[in-house]
């Protein structure tokens, strides 16, 4: 017998090897196999055969690392799509679907337990051993709470943690272990999980009101005729207590539910809705947690040793990789955002659309939701390919909140701002504060000022290894380079002419926070961005913070408008609305709606209206136009006819090719190849006769052109969405793959990056 293994390595193809006698290997095991001369790597079964494969050197499996399959044919075949579709290889993929404990080392947790001997377990043996341990009092407090604590349990038989019992009042280190040398009291070891189950009184789901009720029976009845349905709801409409619904349901099905969020922060606020109705059923996976906690996740997902399994799955992009019994249904919420898209390493997938296709190959259903759509989706629906339901009232009546534009560019020509707020803004933080109200402030852009410039010869402090300019950071005073983390102390003269005439220039949320602090001094105030939430208690203090009242204002980036839920905020200020716009990317105005939209969906959501203020210097863009109007329908039209216009998504498929390589010189002489290749390999085939061409823009080098000392190419694609598409994007790795070939290129790297966005 033979095996095909996957290994956590970028290989284009999966290894053969023998099976030696007396081992047992299936599909979905963890195996050791060497690879060169002293490499052992822990890989996955992918299949098994007989018939001795026409192949020299084929070498043994060394060992079985699992009792069982740890991932099932369904979730192999998922891996299969992503290499495929997304361009890289199955270890690629491997590598990103395995938690890191499983690909190293993970060690169960053990816990002693204390029972007593099975000689003294009845009543007239334990009377009489008690009677006996009357001249031991410490002995007899200790057997005593133990027999309280074990009928507390059920009764005599079995154990309780050590950590229980030693937690005791009077607890003696000493007399427990002479309980011990007498063989009254034993010690065992039992496996146990690291996130154990919270035994809690649940909760019924909360009544539906009338439009959430409608929506609800609408998505049961396009289930029946479409896989995805896409729940297009206005912010604060009640979304999650549909979600909830349609969770029961499956649940009482005996199928699991895959709920995707696009960001870690927001599983704060869901898990305890989710956990009041469903308890221990909920599980949750991201990166936040540690190893060994995301390995039982992993492991509950499917089987597990304990016997306890998740029905519900609650986390980010990653956990479409958990080996799920059987897929039910799929809910990604805040399906628009594009924290579900990995940029690095590779896979480089998208969340959203990966989880369709494994929803698919489950024969789950997969439920879409947002305020403000992919245009993708709504392409989507509109087009009859996913069902369409629309959820357009604010739970409980509550008015949309009230849009105010603030003109910054007449504000500085008449000097009336007040630090960075325009007189609109600055007027209402004053009175939401005199009404003990909350708000918050959005500027999406991190640190203290993006640079530091010097007034006598404009010098500003750049990063030696990309092409950007450092920022600063004020609380740790230093210049942190954004894209590769290099950081240095702030210079106190120019590095050009050695004046000493250094200044900031722009502002980022942690100025911004400053600037707060100084004009409302004694106001409780938290910043939430990427550098206060590196770890999960600290996002998880901010946000219970907010929601108790304790934080007044919550200055943040792009964190703040993903989803969460405030009761009492009465003001949400978008500090500089152009720096969106001006993005140069085809998706900066669909981005700037999103996000515009969404955090002010975060004003009002209970109790009377709320305001927001948008500052910009574009008071008539059409962007800003439609999101006073409210008129997504009217932006979706607009931004289609130019995407058809131009050959974007939805209408074509994008592919955008990153060459790296320390020469510029060498990496423009392969970048030239390369496009030169495409140019002729795809003109001879990979499109219908009088069908759309395939277009190839570039290469050209990216807004930043220079990354950790690598210097950075781009060739992007534009593919029609013919049948073929397929031929087409095997054409370009056949020729990604004959470039990389080349000797003379050295450490040339090629990175495809399919649906860039």
């Amino acid at each position: 017998m033979y095996a095909e293994i996957i290994l956590p390595v970028p290989l284009p193809v999966v290894l053969t090897y023998r099976i030696p006698d007396g081992l047992m290997v299936k599909t979905g095991m963890r195996v050791e196999v060497p690879l060169g001369k002293k490499t052992v790597h822990k890989g996955m079964v992918l299949r098994t055969f007989s018939g001795k494969p026409e192949m020299e050197g084929i070498r043994d499996i060394l060992s079985v690392l699992d009792p069982y399959p740890l991932v099932g044919e369904a979730q192999l075949k998922f891996w299969i799509w992503l290499a495929d579709y997304y361009m890289c290889t199955l270890g690629e993929v491997y590598r990103t679907a395995m938690p890191r404990g499983l690909k190293q080392s993970y060690s169960p947790r053990y816990e002693t337990f204390t029972g007593i001997s099975s000689p003294f377990r009845s009543e007239d043996a334990l009377n009489e051993i008690m009677d006996k341990l009357g001249r031991a009092p410490g002995q007899l407090r200790i057997l005593q709470h133990l027999v309280e604590l074990l009928i507390g349990g059920g009764g005599l038989e079995g154990g309780i943690p050590r950590a229980d019992l030693s937690a005791g009042k009077g607890f003696s280190p000493s007399a427990y272990r002479g309980l011990l040398s007498k063989k009254i009291l034993t010690e065992y070891n039992e496996r146990t999980l690291r996130m154990p189950d919270e035994k809690r009184s649940l909760q019924s789901p909360n009544t539906l009101t009338p439009p959430q009720q409608d929506a609800l029976d609408e998505i049961r009845s396009l289930f029946d005729r479409k896989p995805v349905v896409l729940l297009k709801g206005v912010t604060s409409s009640g979304k999650t207590e549909i979600y909830i619904r349609l969770i029961a349901e499956m649940l009482e099905r005996k199928k699991q539910v895959l709920y995707l969020l696009p960001e870690i922060a927001l599983t704060v606020q869901i898990i305890q809705r989710l956990k009041n109705v469903f308890g221990d059923a909920v599980g949750i996976y991201h990166s936040k947690y540690s190893d060994a906690e995301r390995v039982e996740t992993f492991l509950r997902s499917r089987e597990n040793p304990l016997g306890s399994k998740y029905g519900v799955i609650l986390g980010a992009r990653s956990a479409v990789f958990l080996p799920f019994r059987d897929l039910g249904l799929v809910i990604i919420d805040e399906e628009h955002e594009q924290s579900y898209k990995q940029g690095d390493p590779a896979p480089r997938y998208h969340a959203r659309d990966a989880a369709i296709v494994l929803a698919g190959i489950h024969s789950a259903k997969v439920l879409l939701g947002s305020a403000t759509p992919s245009f993708e989706s709504y392409y989507n629906a509109r087009s009859g390919k996913y069902g369409l339901v629309e959820l357009g009232e604010r739970y409980g009546k509550i008015s949309q909140p009230e849009i105010i534009l603030a003109n910054l560019r007449e504000a500085y020509r008449k000097k009336r701002m007040v630090s960075h707020f325009t007189p609109e803004l600055f007027h209402l933080m004053q009175v939401t504060l005199e009404e003990d109200r909350q708000m918050i402030l959005f500027q999406n852009r991190r640190g203290f000022s993006p640079y530091i410039q010097c007034l006598d010869c404009g010098w500003i402090p750049g990063c030696s290894q990309c092409d950007v300019s450092l920022v600063y950071h004020k609380q740790e005073n230093s210049l942190v380079c954004h894209y590769c983390g290099h950081n240095e102390h702030v210079p106190s003269v120019c590095g050009e002419c050695g004046g000493s005439h250094m200044v900031t220039r722009g502002f980022g949320t942690e100025k911004l926070e400053e600037e707060v602090e100084i004009l409302f001094p004694g106001t409780s105030i938290a910043r939430m961005d990427l550098d206060t939430t590196r770890s999960r208690r600290k996002y998880e203090k901010i946000i219970r913070d907010f929601e108790s009242g304790n934080t007044q204002i919550l200055v943040g980036t792009q964190i703040v408008t993903k989803g969460l839920d405030f009761d009492h905020v009465a003001l949400v200020g978008v500090l500089h609305a152009d720096n969106m716009l001006n993005f140069p990317d085809f998706r900066s105005h669909e981005r700037s709606f999103q996000l515009i939209s969404q955090v002010a969906g975060r004003s009002g959501r209970k109790e009377r209206r709320g305001k927001v203020v948008i500052q910009t210097s574009l008071p008539e863009h059409p962007v800003i136009r439609h999101i006073l109007d409210n008129d997504y329908h009217a932006m979706y039209l607009n931004q289609m006819e130019d995407r058809k216009g131009f050959h974007y998504p939805p209408y074509y498929r994008l592919i955008r090719i990153t060459l790296r390589h320390a020469d510029k010189n060498l990496l423009d002489r392969a970048s030239a190849r390369l496009t030169g290749e495409l140019k002729v390999r795809l003109a001879k085939s990979g499109r219908m006769p009088r069908g759309p061409f395939p277009e190839i823009l570039g290469p050209q080098s990216p807004v930043v052109g220079k990354v950790q000392q690598m210097h950075l190419m781009t060739i992007l694609v534009k593919l029609p969405r013919t049948p073929e598409i397929a031929k087409s994007k095997e054409i370009i790795g056949e020729v990604i793959e004959k470039t990389r070939s080349y000797r003379r290129y050295g450490k040339l790297f090629i990175i495809p990056d399919v649906d860039p966005y």
